[in-house]
């Protein structure tokens, strides 16, 4: 585990075009954009199919999965990129393919 104050370099992938429209379907589908604090952002996409979930993953190069379950409920998954660099231009990459990208960065002016 990291220590406070410690750089890590970013790992996001440039997503190709295919890629872009793929990530922005999953995110108006599946993800949500979430405000944690006035200049914290975090995109998270919940499933219950692992291969979706990893697939963000290594589409992107960049994120966290977490694992769900719940008694009496079904397995689910969840992807997080919550690094502040990568949140912009993840969604700046994918607006013209997501309904919810592309009111992000309108609404920030990217």
């Amino acid at each position: 585990m990291p220590t406070l104050g410690t750089y890590q370099p970013s790992n996001l992938r440039t997503l190709s075009e295919v890629e872009a429209a793929w990530f922005g379907a999953v995110l108006d589908t599946d993800g949500c954009i979430n405000l944690l604090s006035s200049t914290q952002w975090r995109i998270t996409v919940g499933a219950v199919d692992l291969e979706l979930i990893s697939g963000l993953l290594r589409v992107t190069g960049t994120g966290t999965i977490q694992y769900y379950n719940c008694p009496g409920k079904q397995e689910f998954w969840v992807w997080t990129a919550a690094k502040q660099a990568e949140v912009p231009a993840l969604l700046q990459r994918c607006q013209l393919y997501s309904r919810k990208a592309g009111e992000w960065c309108q609404r920030h002016h990217l």
